[in-house]
């Protein structure tokens, strides 16, 4: 029988399980080293597998390697410590030139051990994407929520301010220097009578988040052993008798 192309849905859900993952015993050496080439056609990317692979019909779940592919990476930290004080590595690619990644489970692993299962966003060829290789406790933060500061202004007392300030410590315990992106947040007012301006005690270097308003983001590199601490400040102004949900 004619070796056919292997449609590039079918690829996808073998692609989806991580690059690494030991393959089944019960398949041939030839069909684990074989490398499928890449079929364009004007409307859709198919995968012509040379040879064939053997599968036990036992219920079981084996998996056929169809390519292997080296993408290299540029390595960073991101935290972001209103939610959790930890600090996540990510490795930053892009997608292959020949053909696009499609959406599903991926298996990530490092140094031969399994970290997780992370959902595969659709990328499209030679477009960048970001894998997650989870927590790294050598990198440590810490937010410290400062006293607030409550008021009343206006020569009548009719206007409430809150101050709120935060501070982010972190820490590189590794022995080599690293890259974080620090991400914390200001409230964003959908009310024009409440008012949310940054303090003066905010530190500086952070830029706006592209897609998600409010969030703040710092890049910062920190060299072995060095610590660093990012300050977020802001104030909440608005009349006295208007209850806003939310404020602590």
């Amino acid at each position: 029988m004619k070796d056919l192309p292997i449609a590039g849905r079918f690829y996808q859900n073998v692609l989806t399980h991580a690059p690494g993952v030991a393959e089944s015993s019960d398949l041939s050496s030839e069909a684990t080293a074989a490398q499928a080439e890449v079929v364009h056609s004007a409307y859709n990317v198919a995968f012509e597998v040379p040879g064939r692979s053997e599968v036990p019909a036992d219920g079981a779940d084996h998996r056929v390697v169809l390519r292997q592919e080296s993408l290299p990476g540029t390595l960073a930290y991101r935290t972001a410590p209103a939610l959790e004080p930890s600090a996540y590595l990510t490795s930053v690619v892009k997608a292959p030139a020949q053909y696009p990644l499609l959406a599903g489970p991926m298996r990530v692993l490092t140094g031969g051990a399994y970290l997780g299962v992370y959902g595969l966003p659709e990328t499209a060829p030679g477009a960048e994407l970001t894998i997650p290789f989870g927590l790294d406790n050598r990198i440590k933060v810490q937010r410290v929520r400062e006293p607030q500061d409550r008021a009343l202004e206006g020569m009548t007392g009719k206007t409430r301010q809150i101050a709120y300030e935060f501070r982010t410590n972190l820490e590189n315990l590794r022995n080599d220097e690293v890259t974080v992106t620090l991400e914390d947040r200001l409230p964003v007012s959908e009310d024009e009578r409440i008012v949310v301006e940054m303090g003066k005690a905010t530190t500086p270097g952070h830029q706006p988040s592209a897609y998600r308003p409010g969030v703040l983001l710092w890049k910062l590199t920190l060299a072995p052993r060095e610590k660093r601490t990012v300050t977020l400040a802001y104030t909440v102004r608005f009349p006295k008798d208007l209850v806003v949900p939310g404020l602590e």
